[in-house]
């Protein structure tokens, strides 16, 4: 596996994945960084060893009580001992980046590299949603990247 630098910023991953950046011109290289976006392969991997039942995948983009009541659920933790009152008044994700406007920061700033991305993995997506029999993977923007991008 070759030594890797992290991209530090979003326009510098896309110039690392296209070959641009003079960190990665190599195919190994450029495939490290996109290969982290194929959630399914992922998966597939953990199903391997354990039971769909042993795995929770949650949706991030839902909200952090839902996030929170999940979890619980699944740990077989009761859900009054946790501190529902705290998370609501921090109103903030547990990773949050301040810096990081979020991926519609990127489709506003970045819209071209979005699209590129985003049709690079919607096939990814689509195969995501099947592996969990979930919609949420085919409401992302990248998975619908032909409606969105001309």
């Amino acid at each position: 596996m070759p030594n890797i630098r992290v991209p530090e910023t979003f326009d510098a991953f896309v110039d690392t994945i296209t070959g641009k950046a003079e960190i990665c011109k190599t195919e190994d290289c450029r495939d490290e960084h996109l290969n982290k976006g194929y959630f399914a392969k992922h998966i597939r991997k953990w199903l391997e060893f354990y039971n769909p039942s042993e795995i929770l995948i949650i949706n991030m983009n839902e909200p952090a009580e839902s996030q929170a009541k999940k979890l619980l659920e699944f740990a077989g933790l009761p859900l009054s001992e946790y501190p529902w009152e705290k998370l609501k008044a921090d109103n903030k994700k547990a990773f949050e980046n301040k810096s990081y406007g979020g991926r519609e920061s990127a489709w506003n700033e970045h819209h071209d590299n979005m699209c590129m991305l985003s049709k690079y993995y919607a096939d990814s997506n689509k195969d995501l949603a099947k592996l969990l029999n979930e919609q949420f993977p085919l409401d992302w923007k990248s998975t619908s990247a032909d409606t969105i991008c001309k």
